[in-house]
């Protein structure tokens, strides 16, 4: 997996191309997009640049940003963005993709009854005789600063192993707010304030 901070973005002043792109997608008129970008898709206050940073990555992935669970950013010190893509997104992105044939995740025990140990997604491609698969463990992915794993956790398992299984296909989806704690660049979604890890704190050298 990638670094994450290589997804901070910094875009030139102007993006004429995707900001054309991206109107087209939402029907709005240019101008009126990048203000109503700044006050529905960013937590806290955006510069020009996050802006043309986040558009970018909008037409990149070509979708509405504007749409319920597709696309936010989050603005970062140094003038960069991180880009958080929805399941939404995901969904769309799989939907679109040439050779995706189909796609399911399973999360075991099948038996809702009981607590849930892991989820296995499998993306079948058109031609090809086997499929990609990823295996989420809840012991490897569960934040418990996130409420989502306590309150809905097959479903955050489904959804773990559906992105990242989509990963294998559909190269440079944004990570989204558990990648990031997991990894350290933690960001608390509910505020758009730094949030500390659930983890131990390293043992003195």
């Amino acid at each position: 997996m990638s670094d994450p901070k290589s997804q901070l973005a910094v875009a030139p002043a102007q993006q004429p191309r995707a900001l054309l792109s991206v109107a087209s997608l939402t029907g709005l008129d240019q101008q009126y997009l990048i203000e109503t970008i700044k006050t529905q898709c960013f937590k806290g206050a955006a510069s020009d640049a996050q802006v043309d940073a986040f558009i970018s990555i909008a037409c990149e992935m070509k979708v509405n940003p504007l749409l319920p669970g597709m696309l936010y950013a989050y603005p970062v010190s140094g003038g960069g963005i991180v880009p958080i893509m929805g399941p939404s997104g995901v969904y769309k992105k799989l939907a679109e993709h040439p050779e995706v044939d189909s796609w399911e995740t399973t999360v075991f025990p099948e038996d809702v009854t009981k607590p849930p140990m892991h989820a296995v997604t499998k993306i079948f491609r058109k031609g090809r005789d086997h499929p990609l698969t990823y295996t989420a463990l809840l012991s490897e992915w569960a934040i418990g600063t996130n409420p989502n794993w306590k309150t809905r956790p097959r479903h955050m398992l489904a959804l773990r192993s559906l992105k990242h299984c989509a990963n294998q296909i559909i190269h440079g989806i944004p990570y989204d707010e558990d990648d990031r704690v997991i990894m350290g660049d933690v960001i608390d979604v509910t505020s758009g304030a730094l949030a500390a890890p659930d983890r131990p704190a390293p043992k003195p050298r």
